[in-house]
């Protein structure tokens, strides 16, 4: 009986292992697939530096580093010149950096016509103009405060609870207006409309990354995106 349990387990576990090897070989050939259908993914895939690759998977197309990258958030900016040594600092980022994958993943769907561009663009320009226009709708212009606003973003300041109230109600239909919002895609293939989602290894005033080409291997990339891909 144990005999046969211990079988039976074995075999179990080798369906399971065949299952997501081959789960992963068709994710693999989907985003081929993908990639072969539009020529200008096949041109950004053919300048890929080596140790780079381009898949496809649930909708989102991510290029990324094989190998492991250190990054490190750390505020750069006005900060002192460094006097720390090279195998300090690789030391520093490893120690307290966060290991991961460098990557671009983007959303794609089929490229956006000129029309449907032009269309979310007026919808998106008669939100932002409803919101211009909430601080004269809820009477809240004249709470205006201009050093705290200077750090990013309108501030209002009320002074009694029914003005506190006002300022509730404007941030409220401001968040939903918000969300009304439709992001435009941040470029075009030959057959795609890209949405970028998140990248990360590049290096810059917020982050410190280890090994340092992986940032410019991630401009150079960049660099390719924004030369073969058309904009908006």
């Amino acid at each position: 009986m144990i005999k046969n349990l211990k079988i039976f387990t074995g075999f179990l576990i080798l369906i399971i292992i065949n299952y997501l090897m081959l789960g992963c070989v068709m994710a693999e050939e989907i985003g081929n697939n993908e990639v072969n259908k539009d020529s200008v993914l096949k041109k950004i895939q053919s300048s890929l530096p080596a140790n780079w690759n381009m898949s496809e998977k649930n909708g989102e197309l991510i290029i990324e580093r094989n190998d492991f990258v250190w990054v490190l958030f750390e505020n750069k900016i006005n900060a002192p010149v460094s006097r720390e040594t090279e195998q300090d600092r690789i030391e520093r980022i490893k120690k307290f950096g966060k290991k991961t994958k460098a990557q671009f993943v983007f959303k794609y769907e089929p490229k956006w016509s000129d029309k449907k561009i032009q269309q979310i663009k007026d919808e998106n320009d008669s939100i932002y103009k409803q919101i211009k226009e909430l601080p004269e709708k809820h009477n809240i212009t004249y709470l205006y405060n201009k050093d705290l606003s200077r750090k990013g973003g309108e501030v209002y300041i009320g002074t009694n609870q029914e003005e506190e109230k006002r300022i509730e109600d404007y941030k409220k239909e401001k968040d939903e207006l918000e969300q009304k919002i439709k992001k435009l895609p941040d470029c075009f293939t030959s057959k795609y409309s890209l949405f970028l989602i998140s990248k990360v290894g590049n290096e810059d005033e917020f982050y410190t990354v280890y090994p340092q080409k992986v940032s410019e291997d991630m401009y150079k990339i960049q660099n390719s995106i924004n030369e073969l891909c058309d904009k908006n």
